[in-house]
């Protein structure tokens, strides 16, 4: 049987998150032979939300498939735009009329695949969501034909309801991801000989501030109680996250991902950016016209 080599790479937090991506994953691509690439994007943009033009860089960097979480509607443009993009997916427990789909059939060498992603309901007082695994069983019941892998990103940010749920589909998913924490956990194992699972897949940023932020802020909205406006870190840039071995719809191998990236300066960087994003926006405008 061919096996297939899944990557999955945890939040990515800020513009230094985008770099890493940037910098990090064509060596990755290529020295780990992956197959498919599938990240959370849920922090892409300055920590909180996906924007329409980060949506399309990262696909342009090599992202095959972006999942999110509870921010996924804080950018406008990316909510306006949200249905028009085939290779994003927002949490599949939010209501049928919310914009955007929960879960994506892709194909690899003829073998058809299946990405769920799901929001925690633990201290998410401003998402009103279905219960997780009353929402993944209903999608795995929906299935008219089998398929090869089933693969699950579960945001949230308790622990104690991420491992409830990966216990619930040990041995009928392929791989369960956790989100959310932006800490990379030490708990990586396969389940039933089947099921990949881990509790955080960590983030892809600085490692060294707070979940990728700058954390001069947070202390400052600690001790004042005062909400802070956060910045990116860009300090300690690395890319976490777990890649797998797929074979006959289970993994039969699973390691974790630490990738230290080394940036160009961070002004260059940035404009670097500014500018590939003005660009994907000037061939969008165009596009339109033709």
């Amino acid at each position: 049987m061919q096996q297939m080599r899944i990557l999955f790479l945890g939040e990515i937090v800020g513009s230094a998150g985008v770099h890493a991506v940037r910098y990090g994953l064509p060596e990755i691509r290529t020295s780990l032979n992956i197959s498919y690439v599938i990240a959370n994007g849920d922090g892409a943009v300055n920590g909180a939300g996906l924007g329409k033009s980060y949506t399309l860089f990262l696909r342009k960097l090599g992202i095959n498939l972006i999942t999110g979480g509870d921010a996924c509607y804080t950018r406008k443009d990316f909510v306006e735009n949200i249905d028009s993009f085939s290779h994003v997916i927002r949490p599949a427990n939010y209501d049928r009329r919310s914009p955007g789909r929960g879960l994506k059939f892709f194909s690899i060498d003829g073998k058809k695949y299946l990405c769920i992603n799901v929001l925690g309901q633990a201290w998410q007082n401003r998402n009103i969501t279905s219960n997780v695994i009353s929402t993944i069983d209903r999608i795995l019941h929906s299935l008219k034909n089998p398929v090869d892998g089933i693969f699950v990103d579960m945001h949230s940010y308790s622990t104690a309801e991420k491992q409830t749920v990966m216990y619930a589909f040990q041995g009928k998913i392929t791989a369960f991801f956790g989100t959310g924490q932006r800490i990379l956990t030490n708990d990586l194992r396969i389940l039933q000989q089947t099921t990949a699972t881990i509790t955080d897949s960590g983030l892809c940023g600085s490692q060294t501030g707070i979940g990728g932020m700058e954390p001069q802020s947070y202390v400052q909205q600690f001790l004042t109680g005062i909400p802070r406006y956060h910045k990116s870190a860009f300090q300690d840039i690395a890319l976490q996250g777990v890649y797998i071995d797929v074979e006959d719809g289970k993994c039969t191998n699973a390691e974790y991902l630490e990738f230290p990236v080394i940036l160009p300066d961070k002004k260059g960087a940035m404009l670097e950016m500014t500018s590939i994003t003005e660009e994907i926006s000037s061939s969008e405008k165009l596009e339109k016209k033709q």
